[in-house]
């Protein structure tokens, strides 16, 4: 059995101090609580948490929830310990030394690609699946298990805007998740999985393979959506990153945005606004940066 020491911290399920955890008592320990600090939390679990709508780049409103300090420090730390746990190579995120453009890489020679994303899927993340994972998985008792479902969700789903939803949201539709993995290795492709994107890609990806795996999702009461099928050599988009004659490209919208920002940035005269920009500059430089590492 492999131990945190000789495995990069990281363990397998039935080494989480999760695994059988028994008592309110060591959960309230393992998360750093003390026991009225933990009722303090359930009480208030629906009233914990901060909400504001996010638009998008296309002016799309998205309804954030954010944790309140006290119960966003209780939701790092379930984070920092769930993600410790083993996680199969498909998964790409969240994954240490794992990104998008990793994720990306991994379809670099593959003819045919097949693209789904899972829709809304923190909020469809209801609780009897997290339920499910604490109970049947890692095997806490019933009680244990309810707690943990009061902590990790807000108003009957994850919440969108929480550092843990990313793990919890994979671990509590693994399941589903193992048995897709299993359908495309059997079709002798590759499956790679970011939070709610699918990427499955081969020399070729049969149509009844992608049929299996939208019927298993709708099976475990999600939804897929913007599906997007490629052959041949030409554009793809994988998580945000274009594959082109076998190399991953910095999309034209990037390449524009860094453009308007340094346009901006000179204009600017208020210095916290141009440090701002800068940081923004920065941070888009860095993604092209991640694509010419990753292309070698």
């Amino acid at each position: 059995m492999l131990s945190k020491k000789n495995s990069g911290g990281r363990y397998l399920c039935d080494q989480s101090p999760f695994y059988k955890l028994q008592t309110k008592a060591r959960l309230a320990s393992i998360l750093h609580l003390d026991l009225p600090e933990l009722k303090t939390h359930l009480k208030s679990a629906n009233s914990d948490y901060y909400e504001f709508d996010l638009p998008n780049a296309k002016g799309k409103k998205r309804h954030i929830e954010v944790p309140k300090p006290r119960l966003f420090q209780t939701h790092k730390r379930i984070e920092n310990l769930l993600n410790r746990i083993f996680p199969p190579d498909y998964l790409f995120c969240p994954v240490k030394r794992k990104s998008y453009v990793t994720n990306a890489k991994e379809h670099v020679s593959s003819t045919e690609i097949a693209v789904l994303d899972i829709k809304k899927y923190y909020p469809s993340t209801r609780p009897s699946r997290i339920f499910q994972f604490f109970y049947e998985e890692m095997l806490c008792t019933r009680d244990v298990a309810g707690v943990l479902v009061t902590l990790c969700s807000f108003n009957g789903h994850l919440p969108t805007g929480s550092p843990l939803s990313p793990i919890l949201s994979f671990l509590a539709h693994k399941r589903m998740w193992d048995r897709i993995a299993a359908m495309v290795e059997k079709s002798e492709c590759r499956l790679t999985v970011y939070i709610d994107d699918l990427t499955i890609s081969g020399a070729k990806v049969p149509g009844g393979l992608v049929w299996a795996v939208k019927q298993e999702i709708k099976n475990t009461g999600l939804h897929y959506h913007k599906e997007k099928n490629y052959k041949g050599n030409g554009e793809r988009k994988i998580t945000g990153v274009i594959i082109k004659n076998d190399e991953l490209l910095l999309p034209n919208a990037q390449h524009l945005k860094i453009h308007k920002l340094r346009i901006d940035l000179a204009k600017e005269k208020n210095l916290e606004n141009k440090k701002k920009i800068l940081e923004r500059i920065r941070g888009s430089e860095c993604q092209a940066k991640q694509i010419k590492v990753a292309n070698g």
